[in-house]
């Protein structure tokens, strides 16, 4: 029989990425969070692309623009050679699906930065690198 962790023992990261991570969602809010209160100056956005709809709803938000495979979060804001950060957020064990490959791969042709974040510690060091590059070092 395999032993539950202690999580008394386990660290904060380990932590999260055991539990908290493994949800989408919990992942997004922590992160969307974070971000708020380290960087008030700066917008982030949740695109609203996933989650549970009726077949009618999800028809409006496709004719009213809604656009499979775009990233989870924007920020608009430019670093070093990109014109702004996009963050698709997956759990550890998530998959990018070939309509998000296809969306990336367009964001980044024209001049965007798109990262794919697992865990909050990977999208907390990713924003910050991207948001204190070279280009940006008195932010």
């Amino acid at each position: 029989m395999k032993k539950r962790p202690n999580v008394n023992e386990m660290s904060a990261a380990d932590f999260r990425k055991r539990y908290v991570d493994q949800i989408e969602h919990n992942l997004q809010k922590l992160c969307i969070d974070w971000f708020r209160l380290d960087y008030p100056q700066l917008m982030i956005a949740a695109v609203p692309n996933a989650g549970d709809r009726s077949p009618a709803e999800a028809q409006k938000m496709l004719n009213e623009g809604l656009l499979p495979g775009f990233p989870d979060t924007v920020i608009p804001f430019p670093s070093a050679s990109y014109h702004g950060l996009f963050a698709e957020l997956k759990t550890v064990k998530g998959r990018i699906s070939p309509q998000q490959h296809i969306v990336h791969a367009h964001l980044r042709a024209l001049g965007y930065q798109v990262i794919v974040p697992r865990t909050f510690e990977e999208f907390q060091s990713q924003v910050t690198d991207y948001l204190h590059g070279p280009a940006n070092s008195g932010h």
